[in-house]
């Protein structure tokens, strides 16, 4: 029975498998692992309360389970619960093997909320254990680049991103991370090669071509830069409409015209 729950929530079919679990449940409550299932498809259907209590139940079962520890910390931090949600991965990862490659994503979730709270060396220390644990974990090396670049570590974030890049090369948000840190390097040819690559994964970011417009402006490419920034604006003219005339950077790509035209035409 245990089995086909399993089945279910593997096949995204959460509710299905919430009411498996429910009514293996009402034939026997004391199973740690069904009550843990259970707050799995919880949390995948955004009832993060309902699944919380879920996993805590599993818990006050079987106290030794990192997963579950984990798990709870997972649904504490989509509730933005940071301090909370750091006490039980530190727990998950107290429960497992100093070494245990298992201990890997533990880490980086603990990484990002510390991250979150603005504790950035923390964060970084975290990840680094992470990738110790686990050094092919792109997500991983993707918000410890992220947290390099927090710190005003540009070289060693873009060295970050690269890395994150050679274990998933179909990530459009590390190549628009890595040109952002290839930017602030000042090495903005690269970086338009890098938001290109971005953009070729996933069109439609006017983030990207805001930022091709800014490198186009600070190669003195006055054509390209709005031609860019035009495109930015037409996707999302609320954001980049009033971001762009108020960017120094981009004072000479003539902003305040561009800007007029496409919200008139809207």
């Amino acid at each position: 029975m245990y089995g086909k729950r399993k089945n279910l929530y593997r096949l995204t079919h959460y509710q299905a498998a919430l009411e498996s679990y429910e009514a293996a449940l009402s034939v026997r409550d004391d199973a740690y692992e069904v009550w843990y299932g259970r707050g799995k498809a919880l949390t995948k259907l955004n009832r993060l309360e309902d699944a919380i209590e879920s996993f805590e139940r599993s818990l006050q079962l079987n106290p030794q389970s990192a997963k579950t520890w984990a798990s709870l910390g997972q649904a504490l931090m989509h509730q933005e619960k940071d301090e909370a949600a750091i006490s039980k991965f530190d727990k998950a990862i107290e429960l497992l093997p100093a070494d245990s490659s298992k201990a890997a994503p533990f880490w980086t979730h603990k990484g990002f909320l510390l991250k979150r709270l603005g504790q950035y060396q923390a964060a970084l220390g975290c990840f680094d254990r992470s990738i110790k644990l686990n050094p092919k974990a792109a997500r991983t090396w993707h918000y410890r680049g992220l947290t390099l670049m927090n710190l005003g570590q540009y070289d060693q974030a873009y060295e970050s991103f690269e890395s994150g890049l050679k274990f998933q090369a179909y990530d459009h948000k590390s190549w628009l991370s890595l040109g952002w840190a290839l930017e602030k390097m000042g090495a903005y040819e690269k970086a338009i090669e890098a938001y290109n690559q971005s953009l070729t994964i996933e069109p439609d970011q006017p983030f990207a071509f805001y930022c091709q417009a800014r490198c186009y402006a600070l190669l003195q490419n006055q054509s390209s830069a709005m031609e860019h920034l035009r495109r930015a604006i037409s996707l999302h003219p609320e954001s980049y409409a009033q971001r762009a005339m108020s960017d120094p950077v981009l004072r000479g790509v003539q902003t305040k015209a561009l800007v007029m035209g496409a919200l008139s035409s809207r």
